[in-house]
């Protein structure tokens, strides 16, 4: 498949702080890639810098796309914390990314219910942020991100603040668009479970300064579920990742 992200010798600095150094590595068009290492080693920096939120030290970051239509935004940002705006109702944080990119609010509110029905929010359109749980915030900030149509799908430990059986259900929500969409996503976690399930191939990334150390296929067939009959294959791999993901968080918890 033909590269939607190429990232080319790049190096983020904060004065003296080397966030990542020399980072090489593409990402192929409707490839789910996720970024795995220990706190502070710059997963979140990366995509910044993908999303082109934070310029490059050195480096560059060649981002390929062939806009579907002229509304189309090429990148959708999905967060940690759902960072939905409080005095907007769950439609209205689904339509001001639409809005800004010049849809008419009709035709906002048409695409916007399209993804509340996907994600299962029906009859929440007119509530509020804190009327939500942390589960459903999270989806309308999934669905924001997805109503816009974005061909690169960028998301920071979407599912790290929520209970592991929302967790679950939302990984699994999320594993059924992408199957549905096959948009490009490039997802960070901690977590070397959600790493497993989620991805095509999983990036170990270096305590600080972050750098690429390994590079690994998730060669287990899709669709994929918890239980499913590739156990052996799964615990083999988790232990892989786990194998070169301590001595980084190792490091980290001392610098």
């Amino acid at each position: 498949m033909a590269p939607a992200i190429e990232i080319r010798n790049l190096s983020v600095e904060f004065g003296d702080l080397v966030a990542l150094q020399d980072i090489s590595l593409s990402v192929a068009n409707q490839e789910f890639v996720v970024l795995l290492g220990p706190s502070g080693c710059g997963k979140s920096t990366l995509l910044s810098v993908l999303a082109g939120l934070q310029p490059p030290t050195s480096g560059e970051v060649v981002v390929k796309h062939a806009t579907k239509n002229k509304h189309n935004k090429h990148i959708g940002y999905v967060f940690q914390q759902a960072a939905l705006l409080p005095w907007f109702s769950v439609m209205q944080n689904i339509t001001v990314g639409l809005k800004a990119i010049g849809l008419n609010l009709a035709e906002a509110e048409r695409i916007a219910q399209r993804y509340i029905d996907v994600l299962n929010l029906q009859g929440f359109e007119r509530a509020y942020p804190h009327m939500l749980s942390g589960g459903m915030q999270q989806r309308v900030g999934l669905a924001r991100a997805l109503a816009i149509d974005p061909e690169i799908l960028l998301m920071d430990e979407p599912f790290g603040a929520l209970d592991a059986q929302t967790r679950a259900l939302l990984q699994e929500e999320l594993l059924r668009l992408w199957e549905r969409d096959k948009k490009t996503v490039v997802f960070v976690t901690h977590s070397i479970e959600e790493a497993v399930l989620l991805a095509d191939r999983v990036i170990v990334m270096t305590a600080r300064p972050g750098t690429v150390k390994a590079n690994t296929e998730i060669d287990i067939p899709r669709p994929r579920s918890r239980g499913g009959g590739a156990g052996g294959k799964v615990i083999a791999l988790e232990n892989e990742l786990w194998s070169l993901v301590r001595s980084e968080a190792v490091k980290a918890f001392r610098i």
